[in-house]
């Protein structure tokens, strides 16, 4: 009985807090996450999302009467990913000749390693399969 009064008031202590959340509060946030916490903003944006989902279902369910989240917007500003560099046919060797020359002591290492250059020409010849 105890435990399932504690859960109810856990439930109903929640859908309190979400109801006293504003717009002002979630810019906030995520202001302190950036700043604060030094977290990226795709992390930042990963986690507002992760409460937006949160704050949808329980308005969708009836459990609160606004949606905080309905006006609010945030880009995730991934950022630019580089590549592993190829052979340039002189003697400055690639980044991912580094990788399938390197040594590993831990076989679990060596296997991961196998596995990751094995993907890199996997991928590499349905993109382009002739210049393989």
């Amino acid at each position: 009985m105890q435990n399932e009064l504690g859960f109810q008031f856990g439930l109903g202590f929640a859908a309190s807090l979400v109801e006293e959340l504003t717009p002002d509060f979630i810019k906030e946030f995520a202001v302190y996450l950036a700043n604060d916490r030094g977290l990226a903003s795709s992390t930042i944006w990963l986690s507002c999302m992760h409460l937006k989902g949160v704050v949808g279902r329980a308005h969708d369910n009836g459990k609160i009467q606004r949606n905080v989240f309905a006006q609010f917007h945030i880009s995730s500003k991934c950022k630019e990913r580089t590549f592993l560099t190829e052979d340039d046919g002189e003697h400055q060797s690639s980044e991912l000749k580094k990788v399938m020359t390197h040594e590993f002591e831990d076989a679990n290492l060596a296997f991961v390693r196998d596995l990751f250059v094995f993907m890199n020409f996997f991928i590499k010849s349905l993109a382009s399969p002739t210049t393989l």
